[in-house]
């Protein structure tokens, strides 16, 4: 309590006076007033991340193996059919596909349940090469291997111009599905070295050369060549081995046709005749196999 005392002069009264102390005020917030809750910092969005789409391709090369199971070959990538090779074809496919990994499949054709599966990867600058061979039991893939452009080029024996290595129009893929690869197959004929016959004397060494390359490319099918008579070249016997009684008589007739084209053709090219008659014998000399008197091949029994 605070006095406060004041004092005059004369029969003035003395008065006096208590003035109260200030009360505090205090402000108590509800207990049950809600607090806003904090809203939760959405996530970023993430940035798709585009698909590269890379202009590359196959190179399928087809052994000439002139093996008795011989058939042509249905080339697919990623289930999407390219074409179709034959025995000797050299093929190159161009291909806009991602930078992965990729299936190729070679199945015989008109028996496409007859595959081999493979699969390749696929970088930028590089193209995927495959040679393959037809055996008795399938469809072998017997070398890969990635090649330049430039190596490319060399051995399907075209010109730059030739193979179409730019993209006409870039693939636009879309989220929801994976576009099937742009597929641009290239027909190659297969580069087969041309010789001038020498129509003033044979030449003996090309031409056995040649014969032995015959049978080496062969595959143990052909076991030599023999002359009907000495020095006469237009005649000419077949040796082969006994896998000719473990295919059909249209796979022997095929075979016996090529076989006789290519024998006719190293004796024009190499000057020693130009007309052949080729007959087919087994080991124990049966004949197997002669020549229609109006072009193709009889099997006998």
């Amino acid at each position: 309590m605070i006095i406060a005392i004041a004092g005059s002069s004369g029969n003035n009264k003395s008065h006096s006076s208590t003035t109260p102390p200030p009360q505090s005020i205090s402000v108590t917030t509800p207990s049950n007033t809600p607090q806003p809750t904090p809203r939760p910092t959405p996530a970023p969005t993430p940035t798709p991340t585009p698909v590269e789409w890379i202009d590359t391709g196959i190179i399928i090369e087809y052994d000439d193996n002139l093996f008795l199971y011989k058939y042509d070959v249905r080339v697919s990538v990623n289930d999407v059919s390219l074409g179709i090779l034959k025995q000797g074809d050299v093929e190159f496919f161009e291909l806009f596909l991602t930078e992965d990994t990729h299936e190729i499949t070679l199945s015989e054709f008109g028996n496409d349940g007859n595959i081999t599966t493979d699969t390749f990867k696929v970088t930028a600058g590089s193209y995927n090469y495959f040679f393959i061979k037809t055996r008795n039991s399938g469809i072998e893939i017997e070398r890969r291997d990635t090649m330049t452009h430039d190596e490319m080029l060399i051995l399907i024996s075209v010109s730059d111009d030739v193979i179409a290595t730019t993209p006409i129009a870039t693939p636009s893929p879309t989220p929801s599905s994976t576009p099937s690869p742009t597929i641009t197959p290239t027909p190659t004929p297969t580069p087969t070295p041309t010789a001038t016959p020498s129509n003033s004397r044979a030449d003996l060494d090309a031409y056995f050369d040649e014969m032995d390359m015959l049978i080496l490319l062969s595959d143990g099918v052909i076991i030599d060549f023999m002359t009907e008579r000495k020095d006469d070249y237009s005649m000419i016997r077949v040796i082969v081995s006994d896998a000719w009684y473990n295919s059909e008589d249209y796979l022997k007739e095929r075979f016996a046709e090529t076989v006789s084209e290519l024998i006719e053709n190293i004796s024009k090219e190499t000057g020693v005749s130009n007309f052949v008659s080729v007959s087919f014998y087994d080991i124990n000399n049966k004949k197997l196999a002669e020549p229609k008197l109006f072009g193709g091949y009889r099997i006998l029994r």
